[in-house]
């Protein structure tokens, strides 16, 4: 953010002579005296005042610096100190990382160890590692550095303290004060000092909004008065300071921390509205990259040749695309800006906003209307739609048909369907940038449980008294789908048979794989299928007269560990509404086996669950089963706990009752129709 417009030439030596020597530096750590003045105790608190707590941070302070460059830039100097007593696990709180982005500067960090018995090691400078350039997940490379250091001398009952000061050049563009811990906390203030002059002069303001803390105090301005000499000498404090703020204790199985940590968001004073973030990412990041002339033309040209509708054209498009690699390189301002489209075709990859940037220069190319879309994935939180800021981790587009018809494009998802996202961009509030350098929010369309999941087909034939022969055929549906189609494309036929054993081998350790076929893979219009056989040698198990029947050597649902806990503070997530549904045909031999026992139907429902279960035995040698489980959304509240737990317990109990046969034990009558016996 610059302000050589509304600063005046002769004020810029000012900044200058006010930037010199004002870097943030460290005034030396707190004695004990002193902290425990700022906490307010006359003791040091001990692990019986936080009974199940690892330890508690006595002090966090966030002091920042309003400042002005010699050129008329306003940057920042975020001084960050930390104070904690740690009881017990010190191992999972002792390596600090601090994370450095691009047009930020760590200036110092320093920290030490206040042993029990009262003696002080020290951090010393050769014990801070950096770790520069390395990628995440799909990034070749980042110019993130990130500083990691661990507390010398540690024990229980020490006193861990630290100090660090970040310069960032972008003045709030990505900042958040994080008011909750892991740790309960005693004392958590946020200072702003700004030059006096910026706000009465130049009218300077800040963007900020509190989340998920009910009782967010005021903020406390300090603006003493002033004579006219001290002008450009003087600040104005903002300060927030809060007291005993319970620690964050997450819920398995819960949306993003996110949405429920106690913190508060930052933006520039210039971005007021959702236009003025369009406008900056417009004309600074993409419409300098964008490019539909050249390579780029000539390439979506060959590419649609032959095609005979605007979908198919769109769809050509949209598959060469997806197909490039996926891999990113943040350099500088590699975070927002794009790679040139020509740039991305030769090099066949790019990230999430270079493959979207050169899909929406080709479909312009064939005049298709197409717009950059920013957005932040449901798995790492929620667009705030009354708050305008930069909280963005993806881009997609936007497209239109010439009927006017509107297709979403992810163009990261290699094996995704035309017009339908993954489950991460669904249902999302996004911002939809305009050529006019405007933007809107918009929320991105949903699929629901029928359209995510599988269906799953098993036969079983009991062919002999120890030995039970299953052919399996699984259909896969939506996110199913594209799971599917990544773990098997390129999968050698040399580990299918393994492959398909690790499906049943939590039922059936011993199965022995006899077929396999794949199907599907190559045409996104059609749902993939895994066929494959299996015999086994402990589906029955005699128990006395009893034969215990396995049947399904799959389960509805997967990892229950999330159920453990008695009650929740927060809602239950799932990953998107989906369904798996099985027909079940069990066949054996009439004349040797009768049914003694059938599990009986069942429905089952719960908040936005069902479970229903049906099966036949009435014909003899043949018992046909029906199950259907079914995840309607993708959030449950966590006022509904208790039924979802009664809902998995009957969906357990249900599973857990077995179909039982008998030996079939010869009458006279059947005696004498044996082939070669008299009739009597």
């Amino acid at each position: 953010m610059r302000y050589r417009k509304s600063i005046p030439h002769l004020l810029w030596p000012l900044a200058l002579l006010m930037a010199t020597g004002s870097v943030c530096r460290a005034d030396g750590f707190w004695d004990l005296t002193t902290i425990k003045q700022e906490i307010g105790r006359e003791f040091l608190p001990s692990a019986e005042d936080y009974p199940g707590a690892d330890g508690v941070v006595l002090f966090e302070g966030h002091d920042v610096e309003m400042q002005l460059s010699g050129s008329g830039d306003l940057y920042t100097t975020e001084t960050v100190h930390v104070i904690e007593r740690l009881f017990k696990n010190i191992e999972d709180h002792a390596i600090v990382n601090l994370k450095v982005y691009e047009g930020q500067e760590l200036k110092e960090v320093e920290a030490r160890t206040i042993k029990p018995d009262g003696s002080i090691v020290k951090l010393q400078k050769k014990d801070v590692y950096l770790i520069k350039g390395e990628g995440d997940g799909a990034t070749l490379y980042s110019d993130t550095k990130t500083y990691r250091f661990t507390f010398t001398g540690l024990e229980r009952n020490a006193i861990v303290e630290y100090r660090y000061s970040i310069r960032k050049d972008y003045a709030f563009r990505n900042d958040q004060w994080f008011i909750q811990n892991s740790l309960p906390t005693m004392r958590n203030r946020y200072r702003l000092t700004v030059p006096r002059f910026l706000v009465t002069d130049y009218k300077w303001s800040w963007n900020y909004k509190p989340y998920n803390y009910s009782e967010f105090p005021p903020l406390v301005v300090d603006n003493p008065e002033i004579s006219e000499t001290q002008k450009y000498k003087a600040k104005i404090r903002y300060i927030w300071d809060l007291r005993d703020i319970p620690a964050f204790e997450p819920d398995p199985m819960m949306p993003p921390y996110s949405l429920y940590w106690a913190q508060v968001k930052f933006s520039p004073e210039t971005w007021k509205k959702w236009d003025d973030i369009a406008k900056w990412f417009y004309g600074y990041h993409f419409k300098p990259q964008l490019q539909t002339t050249g390579i780029v033309a000539q390439v979506a040209t060959e590419l649609t040749d032959g095609a005979s509708t605007p979908l198919e054209r769109m769809a050509r498009l949209y598959q060469y695309v997806r197909n490039l690699r996926y891999i990113a390189i943040d350099l500088g301002d590699g975070g927002y800006r794009p790679t040139g489209p020509a740039v991305t075709i030769e090099r066949k990859y790019g990230d999430c906003k270079d493959k979207s940037t050169l899909l929406i220069s080709m479909l312009r190319s064939l005049s298709f209307k197409a717009e950059p879309v920013l957005m932040l994935t449901a798995s790492a939180g929620a667009t705030d739609v009354r708050f305008p800021s930069l909280g963005f981790d993806h881009m997609i587009v936007k497209a239109t048909l010439p009927d006017s018809s509107i297709v979403w494009l992810d163009p990261t998802v290699r094996y995704g369907r035309l017009g339908v996202l993954p489950a991460d961009d669904q249902g999302v509030d996004v911002l939809v940038v305009h050529d006019d350098s405007t933007g809107t929010i918009e929320r991105t369309p949903r699929t629901n449980h029928r359209d995510n999941g599988s269906t799953v087909a098993i036969a079983m034939d009991l062919m002999k008294p120890d030995t039970a022969r299953f052919s399996i055929r699984i259909a896969y549906h939506g996110e199913d789908a594209i799971d599917a189609r990544y773990t098997l494309v390129d999968k050698p036929d040399k580990d299918m048979p393994e492959f398909c054993k690790s499906l049943v081998g939590g039922t059936f350790a011993n199965a022995e794989i006899q077929r396999y076929a794949v199907r599907n893979l190559d045409s996104l219009d059609r749902d993939p299928e895994l066929e494959f056989d299996f015999t086994v040698t402990d589906a029955l198990q005699q128990q006395g007269d009893l034969l215990l029947l396995t049947y399904d050597p799959f389960k509805p649902f997967g990892n229950l560990d999330w159920l453990r806990k008695k009650t929740r503070n927060y809602p239950i997530a799932f990953e998107c509404p989906r369904q798996v549904e099985k027909a079940i045909t069990i066949s054996f031999p009439g004349d040797r086996y009768i049914v003694r026992n059938a599990p009986r139907n069942n429905f089952s429902n719960g908040p936005r669950l069902s479970y229903y279960f049906t099966g036949d035995a009435t014909h003899p040698g043949t018992i046909e089963i029906t199950e259907s489980f079914r995840i309607e959304d993708n959030r449950i509240p966590h006022t509904s706990y208790d039924q979802v737990l009664q809902f998995y317990d009957a969906v357990q109990k249900q599973r857990s009752e077995k179909i039982i046969l008998t030996k079939r034990t010869a009458t006279p009558a059947m005696k004498a129709s044996k082939p070669g016996g008299k009739q009597r």
